[in-house]
């Protein structure tokens, strides 16, 4: 025999030994998905791309409604063997079994970016993502990032407008009107990003200035949100859009003014000068005076609600407390007069409650009736005396020995 195919023949029996016990789970359990993730990460270890696609797919075909198992699947094939001949069929069929993923819609733009394939071709799958219906408003917010990200990578930056550009902001227009329809960028995400890119690669900032006061307007009360344009207008703004940016800050934030107050102090530090420095403390102290008489009307006002709710539950007990007492009082006094109705009086002296019952007496006049003797009754038969009796002797008992007769008493 061949030494090759008997060497080729133990290992073959080596590799059917380790998996015959997945095997048997897999038909003991119907398919089980453990059982399948069980087979998967034993394949994996073993680093076989051959018999990791067969237990992918044989996974896919049994539970082709799982999301998750397609999204390993096609992470295994675009991070190990990265060939679109072979991961881009996968995707398509992915997307056909749980078009509801947002996850692998966004994985299969990657993956076309990744392998070069035309614009129109991700355009297209873009186009179909945004028409798949999804549950969540947040899915589309992440389907419209990942494209974002697609379009900035793929433009063609130069201090004249160029078409990619172009487009890139149209890509912009159209995710802020579509996430606004939907409420899907309650943080305005995408308008931030737009504000980013206008201030650092389009160079225009007052492009950014108008999306961040459409954002401000949205959320005047966040520091947070203050304090991004702020480090926005530290990083491409300039001294005087920056401080005029914590002074409207300072009227705004309530939630956290000491952040804001901290930044602007410093600010003013490094940049300004002695009048500036004194009047950014000056609007700080005013901040920080109106604050505390917030917070003190606020603290006032909970330690009021507070008692109020404190003397409201002692007077419910207090409440409580006199209807259990009138309750005993009550029940008390009805057991009373209860008594007193029922026992009747003798002079000073009460019986108690209860008397034995009066037998009614049958009347004198009512003869006794004479019942018959049974069959066979002859009367009372005397009994005779045992041996030795003698009726008239006087029954006396014989004292016992040493018994002497009490002397009379003296008259």
């Amino acid at each position: 025999c061949d030494p090759n195919v008997t060497s080729d023949y133990n290992k073959a029996k080596q590799k059917l030994k380790a998996r015959e016990t997945l095997e048997a789970n897999l038909v003991k359990d119907e398919n089980s998905m453990d059982h399948y993730q069980e087979y998967i990460n034993f394949e994996l270890k073993e680093k076989d791309p051959t018999r990791i696609q067969i237990i992918f797919e044989r996974a896919t075909t049994v539970h082709c409604l799982e999301s998750a198992i397609w999204s390993q699947y096609l992470t295994y094939l675009d991070s190990t063997l990265k060939i679109s001949t072979v991961s881009l069929p996968v995707y398509e069929r992915a997307i056909r079994n749980v078009p509801w993923s947002v996850e692998i819609w966004c994985d299969y733009i990657r993956s076309l970016e990744r392998y070069e394939q035309p614009h129109t071709e991700v355009l297209s799958v873009f186009e179909q993502a945004l028409a798949a219906g999804f549950g969540e408003p947040a899915a589309y917010l992440e389907l419209w990032l990942c494209f974002i990200d697609y379009m900035r990578r793929r433009t063609i930056w130069s201090k004249d407008i160029t078409e990619s550009m172009s487009d890139l902001r149209t890509v912009f227009e159209r995710a802020n009107v579509h996430l606004g329809k939907c409420r899907g960028d309650p943080d305005f995400e995408v308008s931030k990003y737009c504000a980013n890119l206008e201030a650092d690669q389009f160079g225009v900032m007052e492009n950014a200035r108008k999306l961040w006061a459409d954002i401000t307007a949205a959320q005047p009360f966040k520091a947070s949100v203050w304090m991004e344009y702020i480090q926005l207008e530290k990083t491409f703004g300039d001294k005087k859009h920056l401080r005029k940016a914590f002074q409207r800050a300072l009227e705004k934030v309530y939630d956290d003014p000491e952040l804001l107050v901290r930044s602007f102090i410093q600010f003013e530090r490094e940049e300004g000068s002695l009048e500036a420095f004194e009047h950014c403390k000056k609007l700080c102290r005013i901040k920080m005076e109106k604050v505390g008489a917030n917070k003190a009307k606020h603290d006032s006002k909970k330690s009021d609600e507070d008692q109020s709710r404190f003397d409201k539950i002692e007077k419910k007990k207090e409440k409580d407390k006199q209807y259990r007492r009138d309750k005993r009082q009550q029940t008390a006094a009805d057991k009373k007069a209860v008594n007193g109705n029922t026992q009747e009086e003798k002079g000073t002296e009460r019986f108690p409650m209860f008397r034995k019952p009066n037998v009614p007496e049958q009347a004198g006049d009512v003869p006794k009736k004479n019942i018959a003797p049974p069959p066979g009754f002859t009367g009372k038969k005397p009994v005779a005396p045992p041996p030795g009796f003698n009726e008239n002797m006087k029954r006396t008992i014989a004292p016992p020995p040493g018994f002497k007769e009490p002397l009379p008493k003296k008259q």
